[in-house]
């Protein structure tokens, strides 16, 4: 299973910087991640790098049962203030996906984390990712765009870290086979979307099924997304969904 968070933020910070320039509904307090965890593990899960999940799953062509992967999307430095602590307390090996807009212009945004808190990051034992430059929807705009978002926050972290980029997340989770053609071209190993709980296969690496918990982890939803068998055939269903059905769509249309 592989997890997706936001903005990590006690409730009287996260209301008193709410601008409407970022969405705070999806602002998890400290103490909420913290019983997110303790769920987990109560349920035998095992936190491990998302590296290392991938690996598994290419590897043996199907996700590790009761292995969970946390990630983070967009870089924000709540994540460094309040996430940071939570993970290292718990000894869990995180991924953050960072746009990469101020750090390719060589300005500082204060919502945003600076490359040497991404730095700390990495010597924490935490992973870094990509998540485009601007986080457009990638469906949105022309071809050559996405190519410079897509293969331009690669390097621009390359640059700024000092270390190999391997994992993509696609803003807003949105994907097609044009991105997932560039996201294959620039590089990486994988890349992660959205989907809701699933279980992953190697045929989906590139569309990596992530889901999102509830604030005390224990919603109906959640029991579903715990359950192997469902998970299993959700993530199978989806993937050859998608593998078969991009295709069948693209004879259509020239049809």
């Amino acid at each position: 299973m592989i997890l997706i968070y936001h903005h990590i933020a006690p409730p009287r910070e996260a209301a008193g910087i709410c601008d409407g320039t970022d969405d705070w509904r999806l602002t998890l307090a400290p103490a909420q991640l913290e019983k997110q965890f303790q769920t987990l593990l109560q349920r035998d899960f095992r936190f491990v790098g998302l590296p290392e999940l991938v690996a598994a799953i290419a590897r043996r062509g199907w996700e590790p049962w009761r292995q969970v992967a946390v990630t983070f999307d967009d870089g924000y430095a709540d994540n460094y203030a309040h996430a940071l602590p939570v993970l290292r307390r718990f000894n869990v090996p995180a991924t953050f996906f960072v746009t990469t807009d101020h750090i390719h212009q060589g300005v500082a945004d204060p919502r945003l984390m600076n490359v040497d808190q991404l730095k700390e990051l990495l010597g924490f034992g935490m992973t870094v990712g990509a998540h485009s430059r601007t986080h457009p929807n990638l469906l949105e705009i022309p071809e050559p765009r996405a190519r410079d978002e897509i293969f331009g926050s690669k390097s621009d972290l390359e640059r700024a870290l000092g270390t190999r980029i391997d994992l993509f997340a696609y803003p807003y989770g949105v994907h097609h086979r044009v991105q997932v053609k560039l996201v294959r071209e620039a590089g990486y190993t994988a890349a992660v979307s959205a989907g809701g709980g699933a279980q992953n296969t190697r045929l989906g690496l590139f569309w990596l099924f992530r889901y999102g918990l509830s604030a005390n982890g224990n919603s109906r939803e959640d029991r579903q997304a715990f359950n192997f068998l469902g998970g299993t055939l959700r993530g199978l269903y989806r993937d050859l969904r998608k593998k078969l059905g991009w295709p069948i769509r693209a004879a259509l249309a020239r049809s």
